[in-house]
């Protein structure tokens, strides 16, 4: 993150990150219904059974991936643990909140 001006050309950079290993687990349902009605129905049951499962099933995911810790599941990444962001040299945020303000402000005025 930097400051640059209008047209101003961009460097990518790489940000420092660590890694995080992830063991696979099995997440499942199932749902019974009779041959008569997977046979006879329309639109056809056994559709909309798959899709609710898929959804269910993703919806547990999520669950686990956002929690601290599920049973019989991958711990979340609440469960890692974080620090504070470091905002270098900069002594007051406000600060270029208000300066963008104004510099917003003035380019208004100007086009009037």
């Amino acid at each position: 993150m930097a400051w640059y001006n209008e047209l101003d050309t961009l460097t990518a950079t790489d940000g420092a990150t660590g890694e995080v290993v992830v063991t696979p687990s099995k997440t499942a349902g199932i749902h019974r219904i009779s041959s008569e009605l997977g046979e006879d129905t329309d639109p056809a049951i056994a559709d909309q059974i798959g899709a609710a499962l898929a959804n269910q099933i993703a919806e547990a995911v999520d669950k686990a991936w956002l929690a601290n810790t599920t049973a019989k599941a991958n711990s979340g990444l609440l469960s890692i643990a974080y620090g504070s962001v470091d905002t270098g040299a900069i002594a007051s945020v406000a600060n270029l909140d208000r300066s963008s303000t104004h510099s917003s402000q003035r380019r208004l005025s100007e086009r009037s």
